[in-house]
């Protein structure tokens, strides 16, 4: 996926949200070793995890969700969409407009972030991914500068005042956002995270998107580019 530099993007493409298990164990051991040679290979500290609450639903992954709060401990806050329009509440012609069947826009996007250890954190992307919920950002330093940059990027746009009051703010992307700005654009959206990464029903895959080289770390991993019928990177897992 051509970004423009430094940024770069991959996606991994899968079945569909939720995934068959089989492919869920295979994603869960790629993003393991994935995200624990980026954090060695480019000296980053910070890893942040996220579950986006659109992405729960009656199919376990909610139920799974509720019954980990006791040892995760979720801070719920606001994911925000840089590349629409603000959150704002409804308004009556929204729902005149409305088609047959049609739904009206979601209202908000509660995210909620994971509190406790690394390994609590880690604990919880692996328990959740599959469903299409799981965001993890990695950053230099601690996690908390990219969520005071996200409050001062994300936040001064929203003039509704029911959606101004949350504990933090989290960028949403998908693969038209990214492929579609510029970077001083992306600068501020990145909000200073290093890498990005979302399970995203619009692209069909995971999102993988970073500030940071990708090809050092994909090559370590025994990665070879296959150029048929178009450039992706393979990797084996062990």
């Amino acid at each position: 996926m051509p970004l423009r530099p430094p940024y770069e993007a991959l996606l991994l493409p899968v079945t569909g949200l939720p995934m068959p298990e089989p492919e869920r164990v295979v994603a869960r051991r790629l993003l393991d070793v994935f995200t624990s040679a980026m954090l060695v290979e480019h000296g980053l500290e910070g890893l942040e995890v996220f579950i986006h609450m659109a992405g729960l639903s009656d199919n376990g992954s909610a139920a799974r969700f509720a019954g980990e709060g006791a040892k995760w401990i979720p801070k719920l806050g606001m994911g925000v969409w840089p590349d629409r329009p603000p959150p704002a509440m409804w308004k009556r012609e929204e729902f005149e407009g409305l088609g047959p069947g049609e739904r009206p826009r979601t209202l908000r996007n509660h995210v909620f972030r994971i509190s406790g250890t690394r390994r609590v954190r880690e604990g919880a992307r692996s328990a959740m991914l599959g469903w299409g919920s799981v965001i993890q950002v990695l950053t230099r330093g601690d996690g908390g500068g990219f969520l005071q940059r996200a409050r001062e990027v994300l936040c001064p746009p929203i003039t509704d005042a029911n959606f101004k009051s949350f504990p933090f703010y989290m960028p949403l992307f998908e693969g038209k956002t990214l492929l579609s700005e510029k970077t001083p654009q992306l600068d501020a959206w990145f909000c200073g995270a290093s890498v990005y990464l979302r399970e995203s029903p619009e692209d069909g895959g995971i999102l993988i998107a970073s500030h940071e080289p990708l090809a050092p770390v994909l090559l370590k991993l025994g990665g070879e580019i296959e150029q048929s019928p178009e450039p992706a990177w393979r990797i084996p897992l062990q």
